[in-house]
Parts: structure tokens; C-alpha cells; sequence
């Protein structure tokens, strides 16, 4: 019984540990978006990036010319298909929304940052 004890404790730990490492993806194509009352305006053609986007278990943090981090607060939005959306607040303070979600792309992730007055969509492929 002891023996089945600390095995379940072990493969409990271990899980925990897994869902704590970092997941890193790769961006590539990035869309910006001017937010209005009730409709985002968009940038007609997309723009080539090369970036690398960290996600931890309450942070997401964007590698490209200014460092930017995203503090996960609360989980607002989720469905089976794999999208959630956070309140989050940015490493100045400001209070924005992530959405994270699947492509219809092989392998492929999109990442949107919204604040009041813009909006920026990644497309990533995993690393």
C-alpha cells in the first residue's frame, strides 16, 4: 500500500512539473488592427515576423525588437476546439485581452493581443 502511495504522489509531481515548462512557437505572419466601438479595422496585408513567443502557465512573453509580457489573470472565454481568452495585464500595467487558439494550418497557433485601441494578431508554428 505504501509503495502505491508514493507512486501516485511521484506520477502526480511529475505532471505538475510537465505542465510548468515553457512552450515556445514561432512567429511568422502578424496582422495589426485599429479597435472601434463594436469592430476592429485591419491593415490590409499581413506583415512578415520572425519572432519567438514563450508561453508559461500565468505569463506569455514575445521576443522581437522590445521584449513584450503578457500576465495571465483570469480565463475568460474557452471552447472545444481549443481557444481561450485572458484578461491579462502587460508588464506596464496596462490591462489588454489574449486570445490563443488553432489554425487551420497544420501545427499552427494564433496569438491576439487587444487593448482599447489596437490589435495584434500573431501566426505561429510551434517550435
Amino acid at each position: 500500500m505504501k509503495r502505491i502511495i508514493i507512486f501516485i504522489l511521484i506520477s502526480f509531481s511529475t505532471l505538475i512539473t510537465l505542465s510548468q515548462t515553457p512552450n515556445y512557437t514561432r512567429g511568422y505572419e502578424m496582422y495589426i488592427g485599429k479597435t472601434g466601438s463594436d469592430k476592429s479595422t485591419w491593415k490590409d496585408n499581413p506583415i512578415s515576423i520572425n519572432l519567438l513567443i514563450k508561453v508559461e502557465q500565468n505569463k506569455v512573453t514575445i521576443y522581437s525588437n522590445t521584449t513584450q509580457t503578457y500576465y495571465t489573470i483570469k480565463l475568460l472565454y474557452e471552447n472545444n476546439q481549443g481557444t481561450t481568452k485572458w484578461y491579462c495585464n502587460d508588464s506596464n500595467g496596462e490591462s489588454c485581452y489574449l486570445t490563443i487558439g488553432p489554425l487551420n494550418i497544420e501545427k499552427c497557433t494564433f496569438f491576439q493581443i487587444e487593448y482599447s485601441d489596437y490589435t495584434w494578431v500573431y501566426f505561429c508554428k510551434s517550435e
